[in-house]
């Protein structure tokens, strides 16, 4: 097995003007190859600590201002969202002139009490257009084209928590449409276990869905929501992948050092180890991501303000 030292990294955008003033929140992809980098205005108010444990605000009492950088061959183009409660965590397209912000947690407080932690805004005047309820524990959210929003669920939304006894995301990962209606839920085939956290999910097409979980640790492809094939692939908790037709570059598990691993994908469920990738950034030191994200053949890092940009077959 060959090391393959990240000189096909691509310096994708460099935001160093436009960070002044606002604090990174995530790193998202839409179905067009658009990168999304969500900002708050300021520090935002995340955790609660008051108990002596850490947990994540699902809103704060001071509204506060968002802003999202949409950036592809273009150019980039700036989104204002003021005036908001909720924490959010995630930023999709739901179609060219709206967004959609969601928050990884909802509170179930009864039948009629629920967050609605899915929000939809006019991307020209930031004005809400919807809301409705995606679930709790959240993992990540990708749209597609056709307006598809996929959920995965790490495992308090699974198995519940914040007064779900019956979780949304019990299946692990679910399909909506742009009204927030349930159109899919994952139940796997005899051969494989049910989802416990889905680590990783990558939403090539309206057709093509791909994630990785535990505790089975499989890659799983579904057609048009229709199991393909499963392969068993030699990582344990890796939280990132792109895929490229038969070659998938993964995020090495857990404790990582930084590394991405070059598999090829064979006759399910069997899979071949092609190389080790170190991706270095324009200092030719190994890239320390703060955010990360990956769509169809694409991984991106995020380090400080620089995005870096990964294709899965320059490693080849």
């Amino acid at each position: 097995m060959g090391t393959v030292h990240g000189d096909s990294v691509e310096l994708f955008a460099d935001l160093s003007a436009d960070l002044e003033g606002f604090t990174r929140v995530a790193l998202n992809v839409g179905p067009s190859e658009d990168v999304y980098v969500l900002l708050h205005r300021g520090e935002p108010d995340h955790w609660d600590e008051s108990t002596g444990a850490v947990f994540a605000k699902l809103t704060t009492e001071t509204a506060h201002d968002y802003r999202i950088i949409r950036i592809n061959r273009y150019g980039k183009k700036r989104f204002d969202i003021h005036g908001q409660n909720w924490n959010f965590h995630f930023v999709q397209p739901l179609s060219h002139d709206r967004l959609l912000l969601v928050s990884a947690r909802s509170e179930r407080r009864s039948s009629s009490s629920i967050d609605k932690n899915a929000q939809v805004f006019d991307s020209e005047n930031g004005l809400l257009l919807s809301e409705f309820t995606l679930g709790d524990g959240i993992e990540d959210v990708q749209t597609t084209e056709n307006h598809a929003i996929w959920v995965s669920y790490f495992d308090e939304g699974v198995y519940g928590n914040y007064g779900w006894d019956e979780p949304i995301g019990s299946s692990g990962l679910n399909c909506f449409n742009d009204r927030g209606d349930l159109q899919y839920a994952y139940r796997p085939p005899r051969r494989l276990e049910h989802i416990d956290d889905c680590y990783a999910l990558n939403i090539t097409s309206d057709a093509g869905t791909w994630f990785y979980y535990y505790s089975e640790y499989v890659l799983v492809h579904l057609r048009r929501c229709e199991y393909h094939a499963h392969w068993d692939v030699p990582i344990d908790g890796s939280s990132l992948f792109a895929v490229d037709r038969d070659l998938v570059l993964m995020r090495s598990g857990y404790g990582d050092a930084g590394d991405l691993l070059l598999i090829q994908l064979q006759e399910p469920p069997h899979t071949r180890t092609l190389t080790d990738v170190w991706p270095l950034n324009t200092s030719r030191e190994l890239i320390k991501p703060d955010f990360q994200a990956a769509r169809g053949p694409n991984i991106y890092l995020m380090e400080g303000p620089l995005i870096y940009r990964l294709r899965v077959r320059d490693f080849l």
